[in-house]
């Protein structure tokens, strides 16, 4: 997502109806290694067993916070703005990489609307 920080891996944004908005890393097969029988490093006919569960120590959370109590609705990133969250309630915020608030609007995008697109430029 970002260009530095802990934002500068491979991530999904996740939101949920409880209003919290999570970064996670995304494990990709390379990272995770390969599973090998002859020690080359390569499956069985060079198949990566990505569709197999990965268990790791710890959640692979890069970020979240829980700003607003009402259900996330719609997520996007920026790379100059940051994460923009819009949820049921209306409520449109802007967090940062480092999970700061930027920006708050109560009542920026009405009641249970779904937001699916916006002017983000910063003039």
């Amino acid at each position: 997502l970002a260009q530095d920080g802990a934002l500068n891996a491979e991530a999904v944004v996740v939101g949920f109806e409880s209003g919290r908005v999570a970064v996670f890393r995304v494990l990709l097969p390379d990272s995770l290694g390969r599973a090998d029988t002859d020690g080359s490093g390569a499956a069985p006919e060079g198949v990566l067993l990505a569709s197999q569960p990965v268990l790791t120590e710890d959640e692979p959370l890069l970020l979240d916070h829980y700003f607003c109590k009402s259900p996330v609705t719609s997520l996007m990133w920026h790379p100059v703005l940051g994460i923009i969250s819009i949820y049921r309630d209306g409520t449109a915020l802007m967090v940062d990489t480092n999970g700061v608030v930027t920006c708050s609007i109560a009542c920026a995008a009405g009641r249970d609307v779904l937001v699916t697109a916006a002017d983000l430029s910063l003039e």
